[in-house]
């Protein structure tokens, strides 16, 4: 009897243990896990771990990660959103396994015109010049009626188009045209040498008056090329229109 009684307080006196210790079925009790507030584009988080008996170390996750991600103790907001954050520490020893968790809220994040919200960062939109089309950013020229042509290591772009000398400029230099960027505005050489090549003859380009990069910044006046007679032209206003092909 004895015994058997010594026995049952050694069991007793282990449960005790295991509870004081944060064991048992009732796992390990841990601290408060306040929400998270954040916006777009701020700058990363350092979580911070909920008290807890155990000395096991907390894993951190995020539910959504298109909203959040998490690596290590550093928490990285993305977009707009919700995302459960889950504080888990695994079990060790005496110490059983825990978790808990908290709403991560992400807010837009509002810019002042003439800014637009850009991936969370408030950017000034940019503006493309027809046909071209802005494309997350990036300017991109549609597909074109006319076919590219090469002469002398050249990459011509097919004339289709009337603009000012400003626009066509700034339409090469800041398109991405046929896939690659790297174009500018031909110089009268260019023009005149293809011409004499015609090499762009029944591709489909419109020809007539084309601008050249040839010309008088200062006085913003620069020389178009007749691509259908060759003749070279006089020193025209940049506001006036004229057709224009890039080159690369």
């Amino acid at each position: 009897m004895k015994t058997k009684i010594l026995g049952i307080l050694a069991g007793v006196v282990t449960a005790l243990i295991l509870t004081a210790c944060g064991g048992g079925e009732g796992g390990v009790e841990v601290g408060a896990f306040p929400a998270i507030t954040a916006t777009e584009g701020d700058a990363a988080i350092t979580l911070k771990a909920p008290t807890s008996k155990s000395p096991a170390a907390f894993v951190f996750t995020s539910s959504d990660p298109r909203v959040a991600t998490v690596d290590g103790t550093t928490l990285t907001v993305l977009v707009a959103g919700t995302s459960t954050i889950t504080a888990s520490q695994p079990s060790v020893g005496s110490y059983n396994s825990t978790s808990t968790n908290t709403t991560l809220t992400v807010k837009a994040r509002v810019c002042a015109a003439p800014t637009v919200n850009q991936n969370g960062v408030c950017v000034t939109p940019t503006v493309c010049i027809a046909p071209a089309t802005n494309q997350i950013g990036v300017c991109v020229a549609p597909a074109f009626t006319g076919t590219f042509v090469t002469q002398n290591g050249v990459r011509w772009m097919p004339v289709v188009r009337v603009d000012t000398w400003a626009n066509a400029s700034s339409f090469c230099t800041n398109t991405t045209i046929d896939g690659v960027k790297g174009w500018k505005l031909p110089t009268q050489f260019d023009l005149t040498e293809l011409y004499a090549s015609a090499a762009m003859d029944g591709h489909g380009w419109i020809l007539g008056p084309t601008w050249s990069s040839t010309g008088d910044d200062v006085a913003h006046t620069h020389i178009p090329v007749n691509l259908s007679t060759g003749v070279v032209g006089t020193a025209t206003a940049d506001g006036t229109g004229a057709y224009f092909t890039c080159v690369r």
